[in-house]
């Protein structure tokens, strides 16, 4: 695995979190949308009430897998940070972190950084250059960061 991929894999569980969240929030939605007929409790009390259940079962499995992906999410942006803080230079390590630490897009690096749009992408590419040399020299083992 190179260095822009392990960094990629930050943004990807980001992503995954988001998924998890919305399928979680609809799967609330539809159980408050479950309504009863007064007059039919007795005959659909069961089959609600096993609606229900199953949605809440359901909803606990969702926050289960989200607090792990967090977890997850948490542990690389901390590995990431520390492997990035290798970088000797430091429009490297700016570079690096707003992208793949902090989520931000090339052009809001650019505002921030007051670059041109292109010199983002080329210190940005020489940054991974540089993080994909100390993985192969062993100055970080890969084993520790991929």
């Amino acid at each position: 695995m190179t260095a822009k991929e392990y960094l990629e894999r930050i943004r990807e569980i980001d992503r995954e979190i988001d998924l998890l969240i919305a399928e979680r929030n609809r799967t609330l939605d539809i159980v408050l949308q479950i309504t009863v007929d007064p007059s039919d409790v007795r005959v659909q009390s069961a089959s609600i009430s096993s609606r229900v259940e199953n949605a809440a079962i359901r909803m606990i499995d969702l926050s289960e897998k989200i607090d792990k992906k967090i977890d997850e999410y948490i542990d690389m942006k901390a590995e990431a940070g520390r492997l990035i803080d290798r970088l000797d230079d430091s429009r490297y390590r700016a570079v690096l972190k707003y992208r793949y630490i902090d989520g931000m897009k090339w052009r809001d690096i650019s505002k921030k950084m007051i670059y041109d749009i292109r010199t983002v992408h080329r210190v940005g590419s020489e940054a991974i250059s540089k993080l994909d040399e100390i993985v192969s020299y062993n100055v970080i083992p890969k084993h520790d960061i991929l």
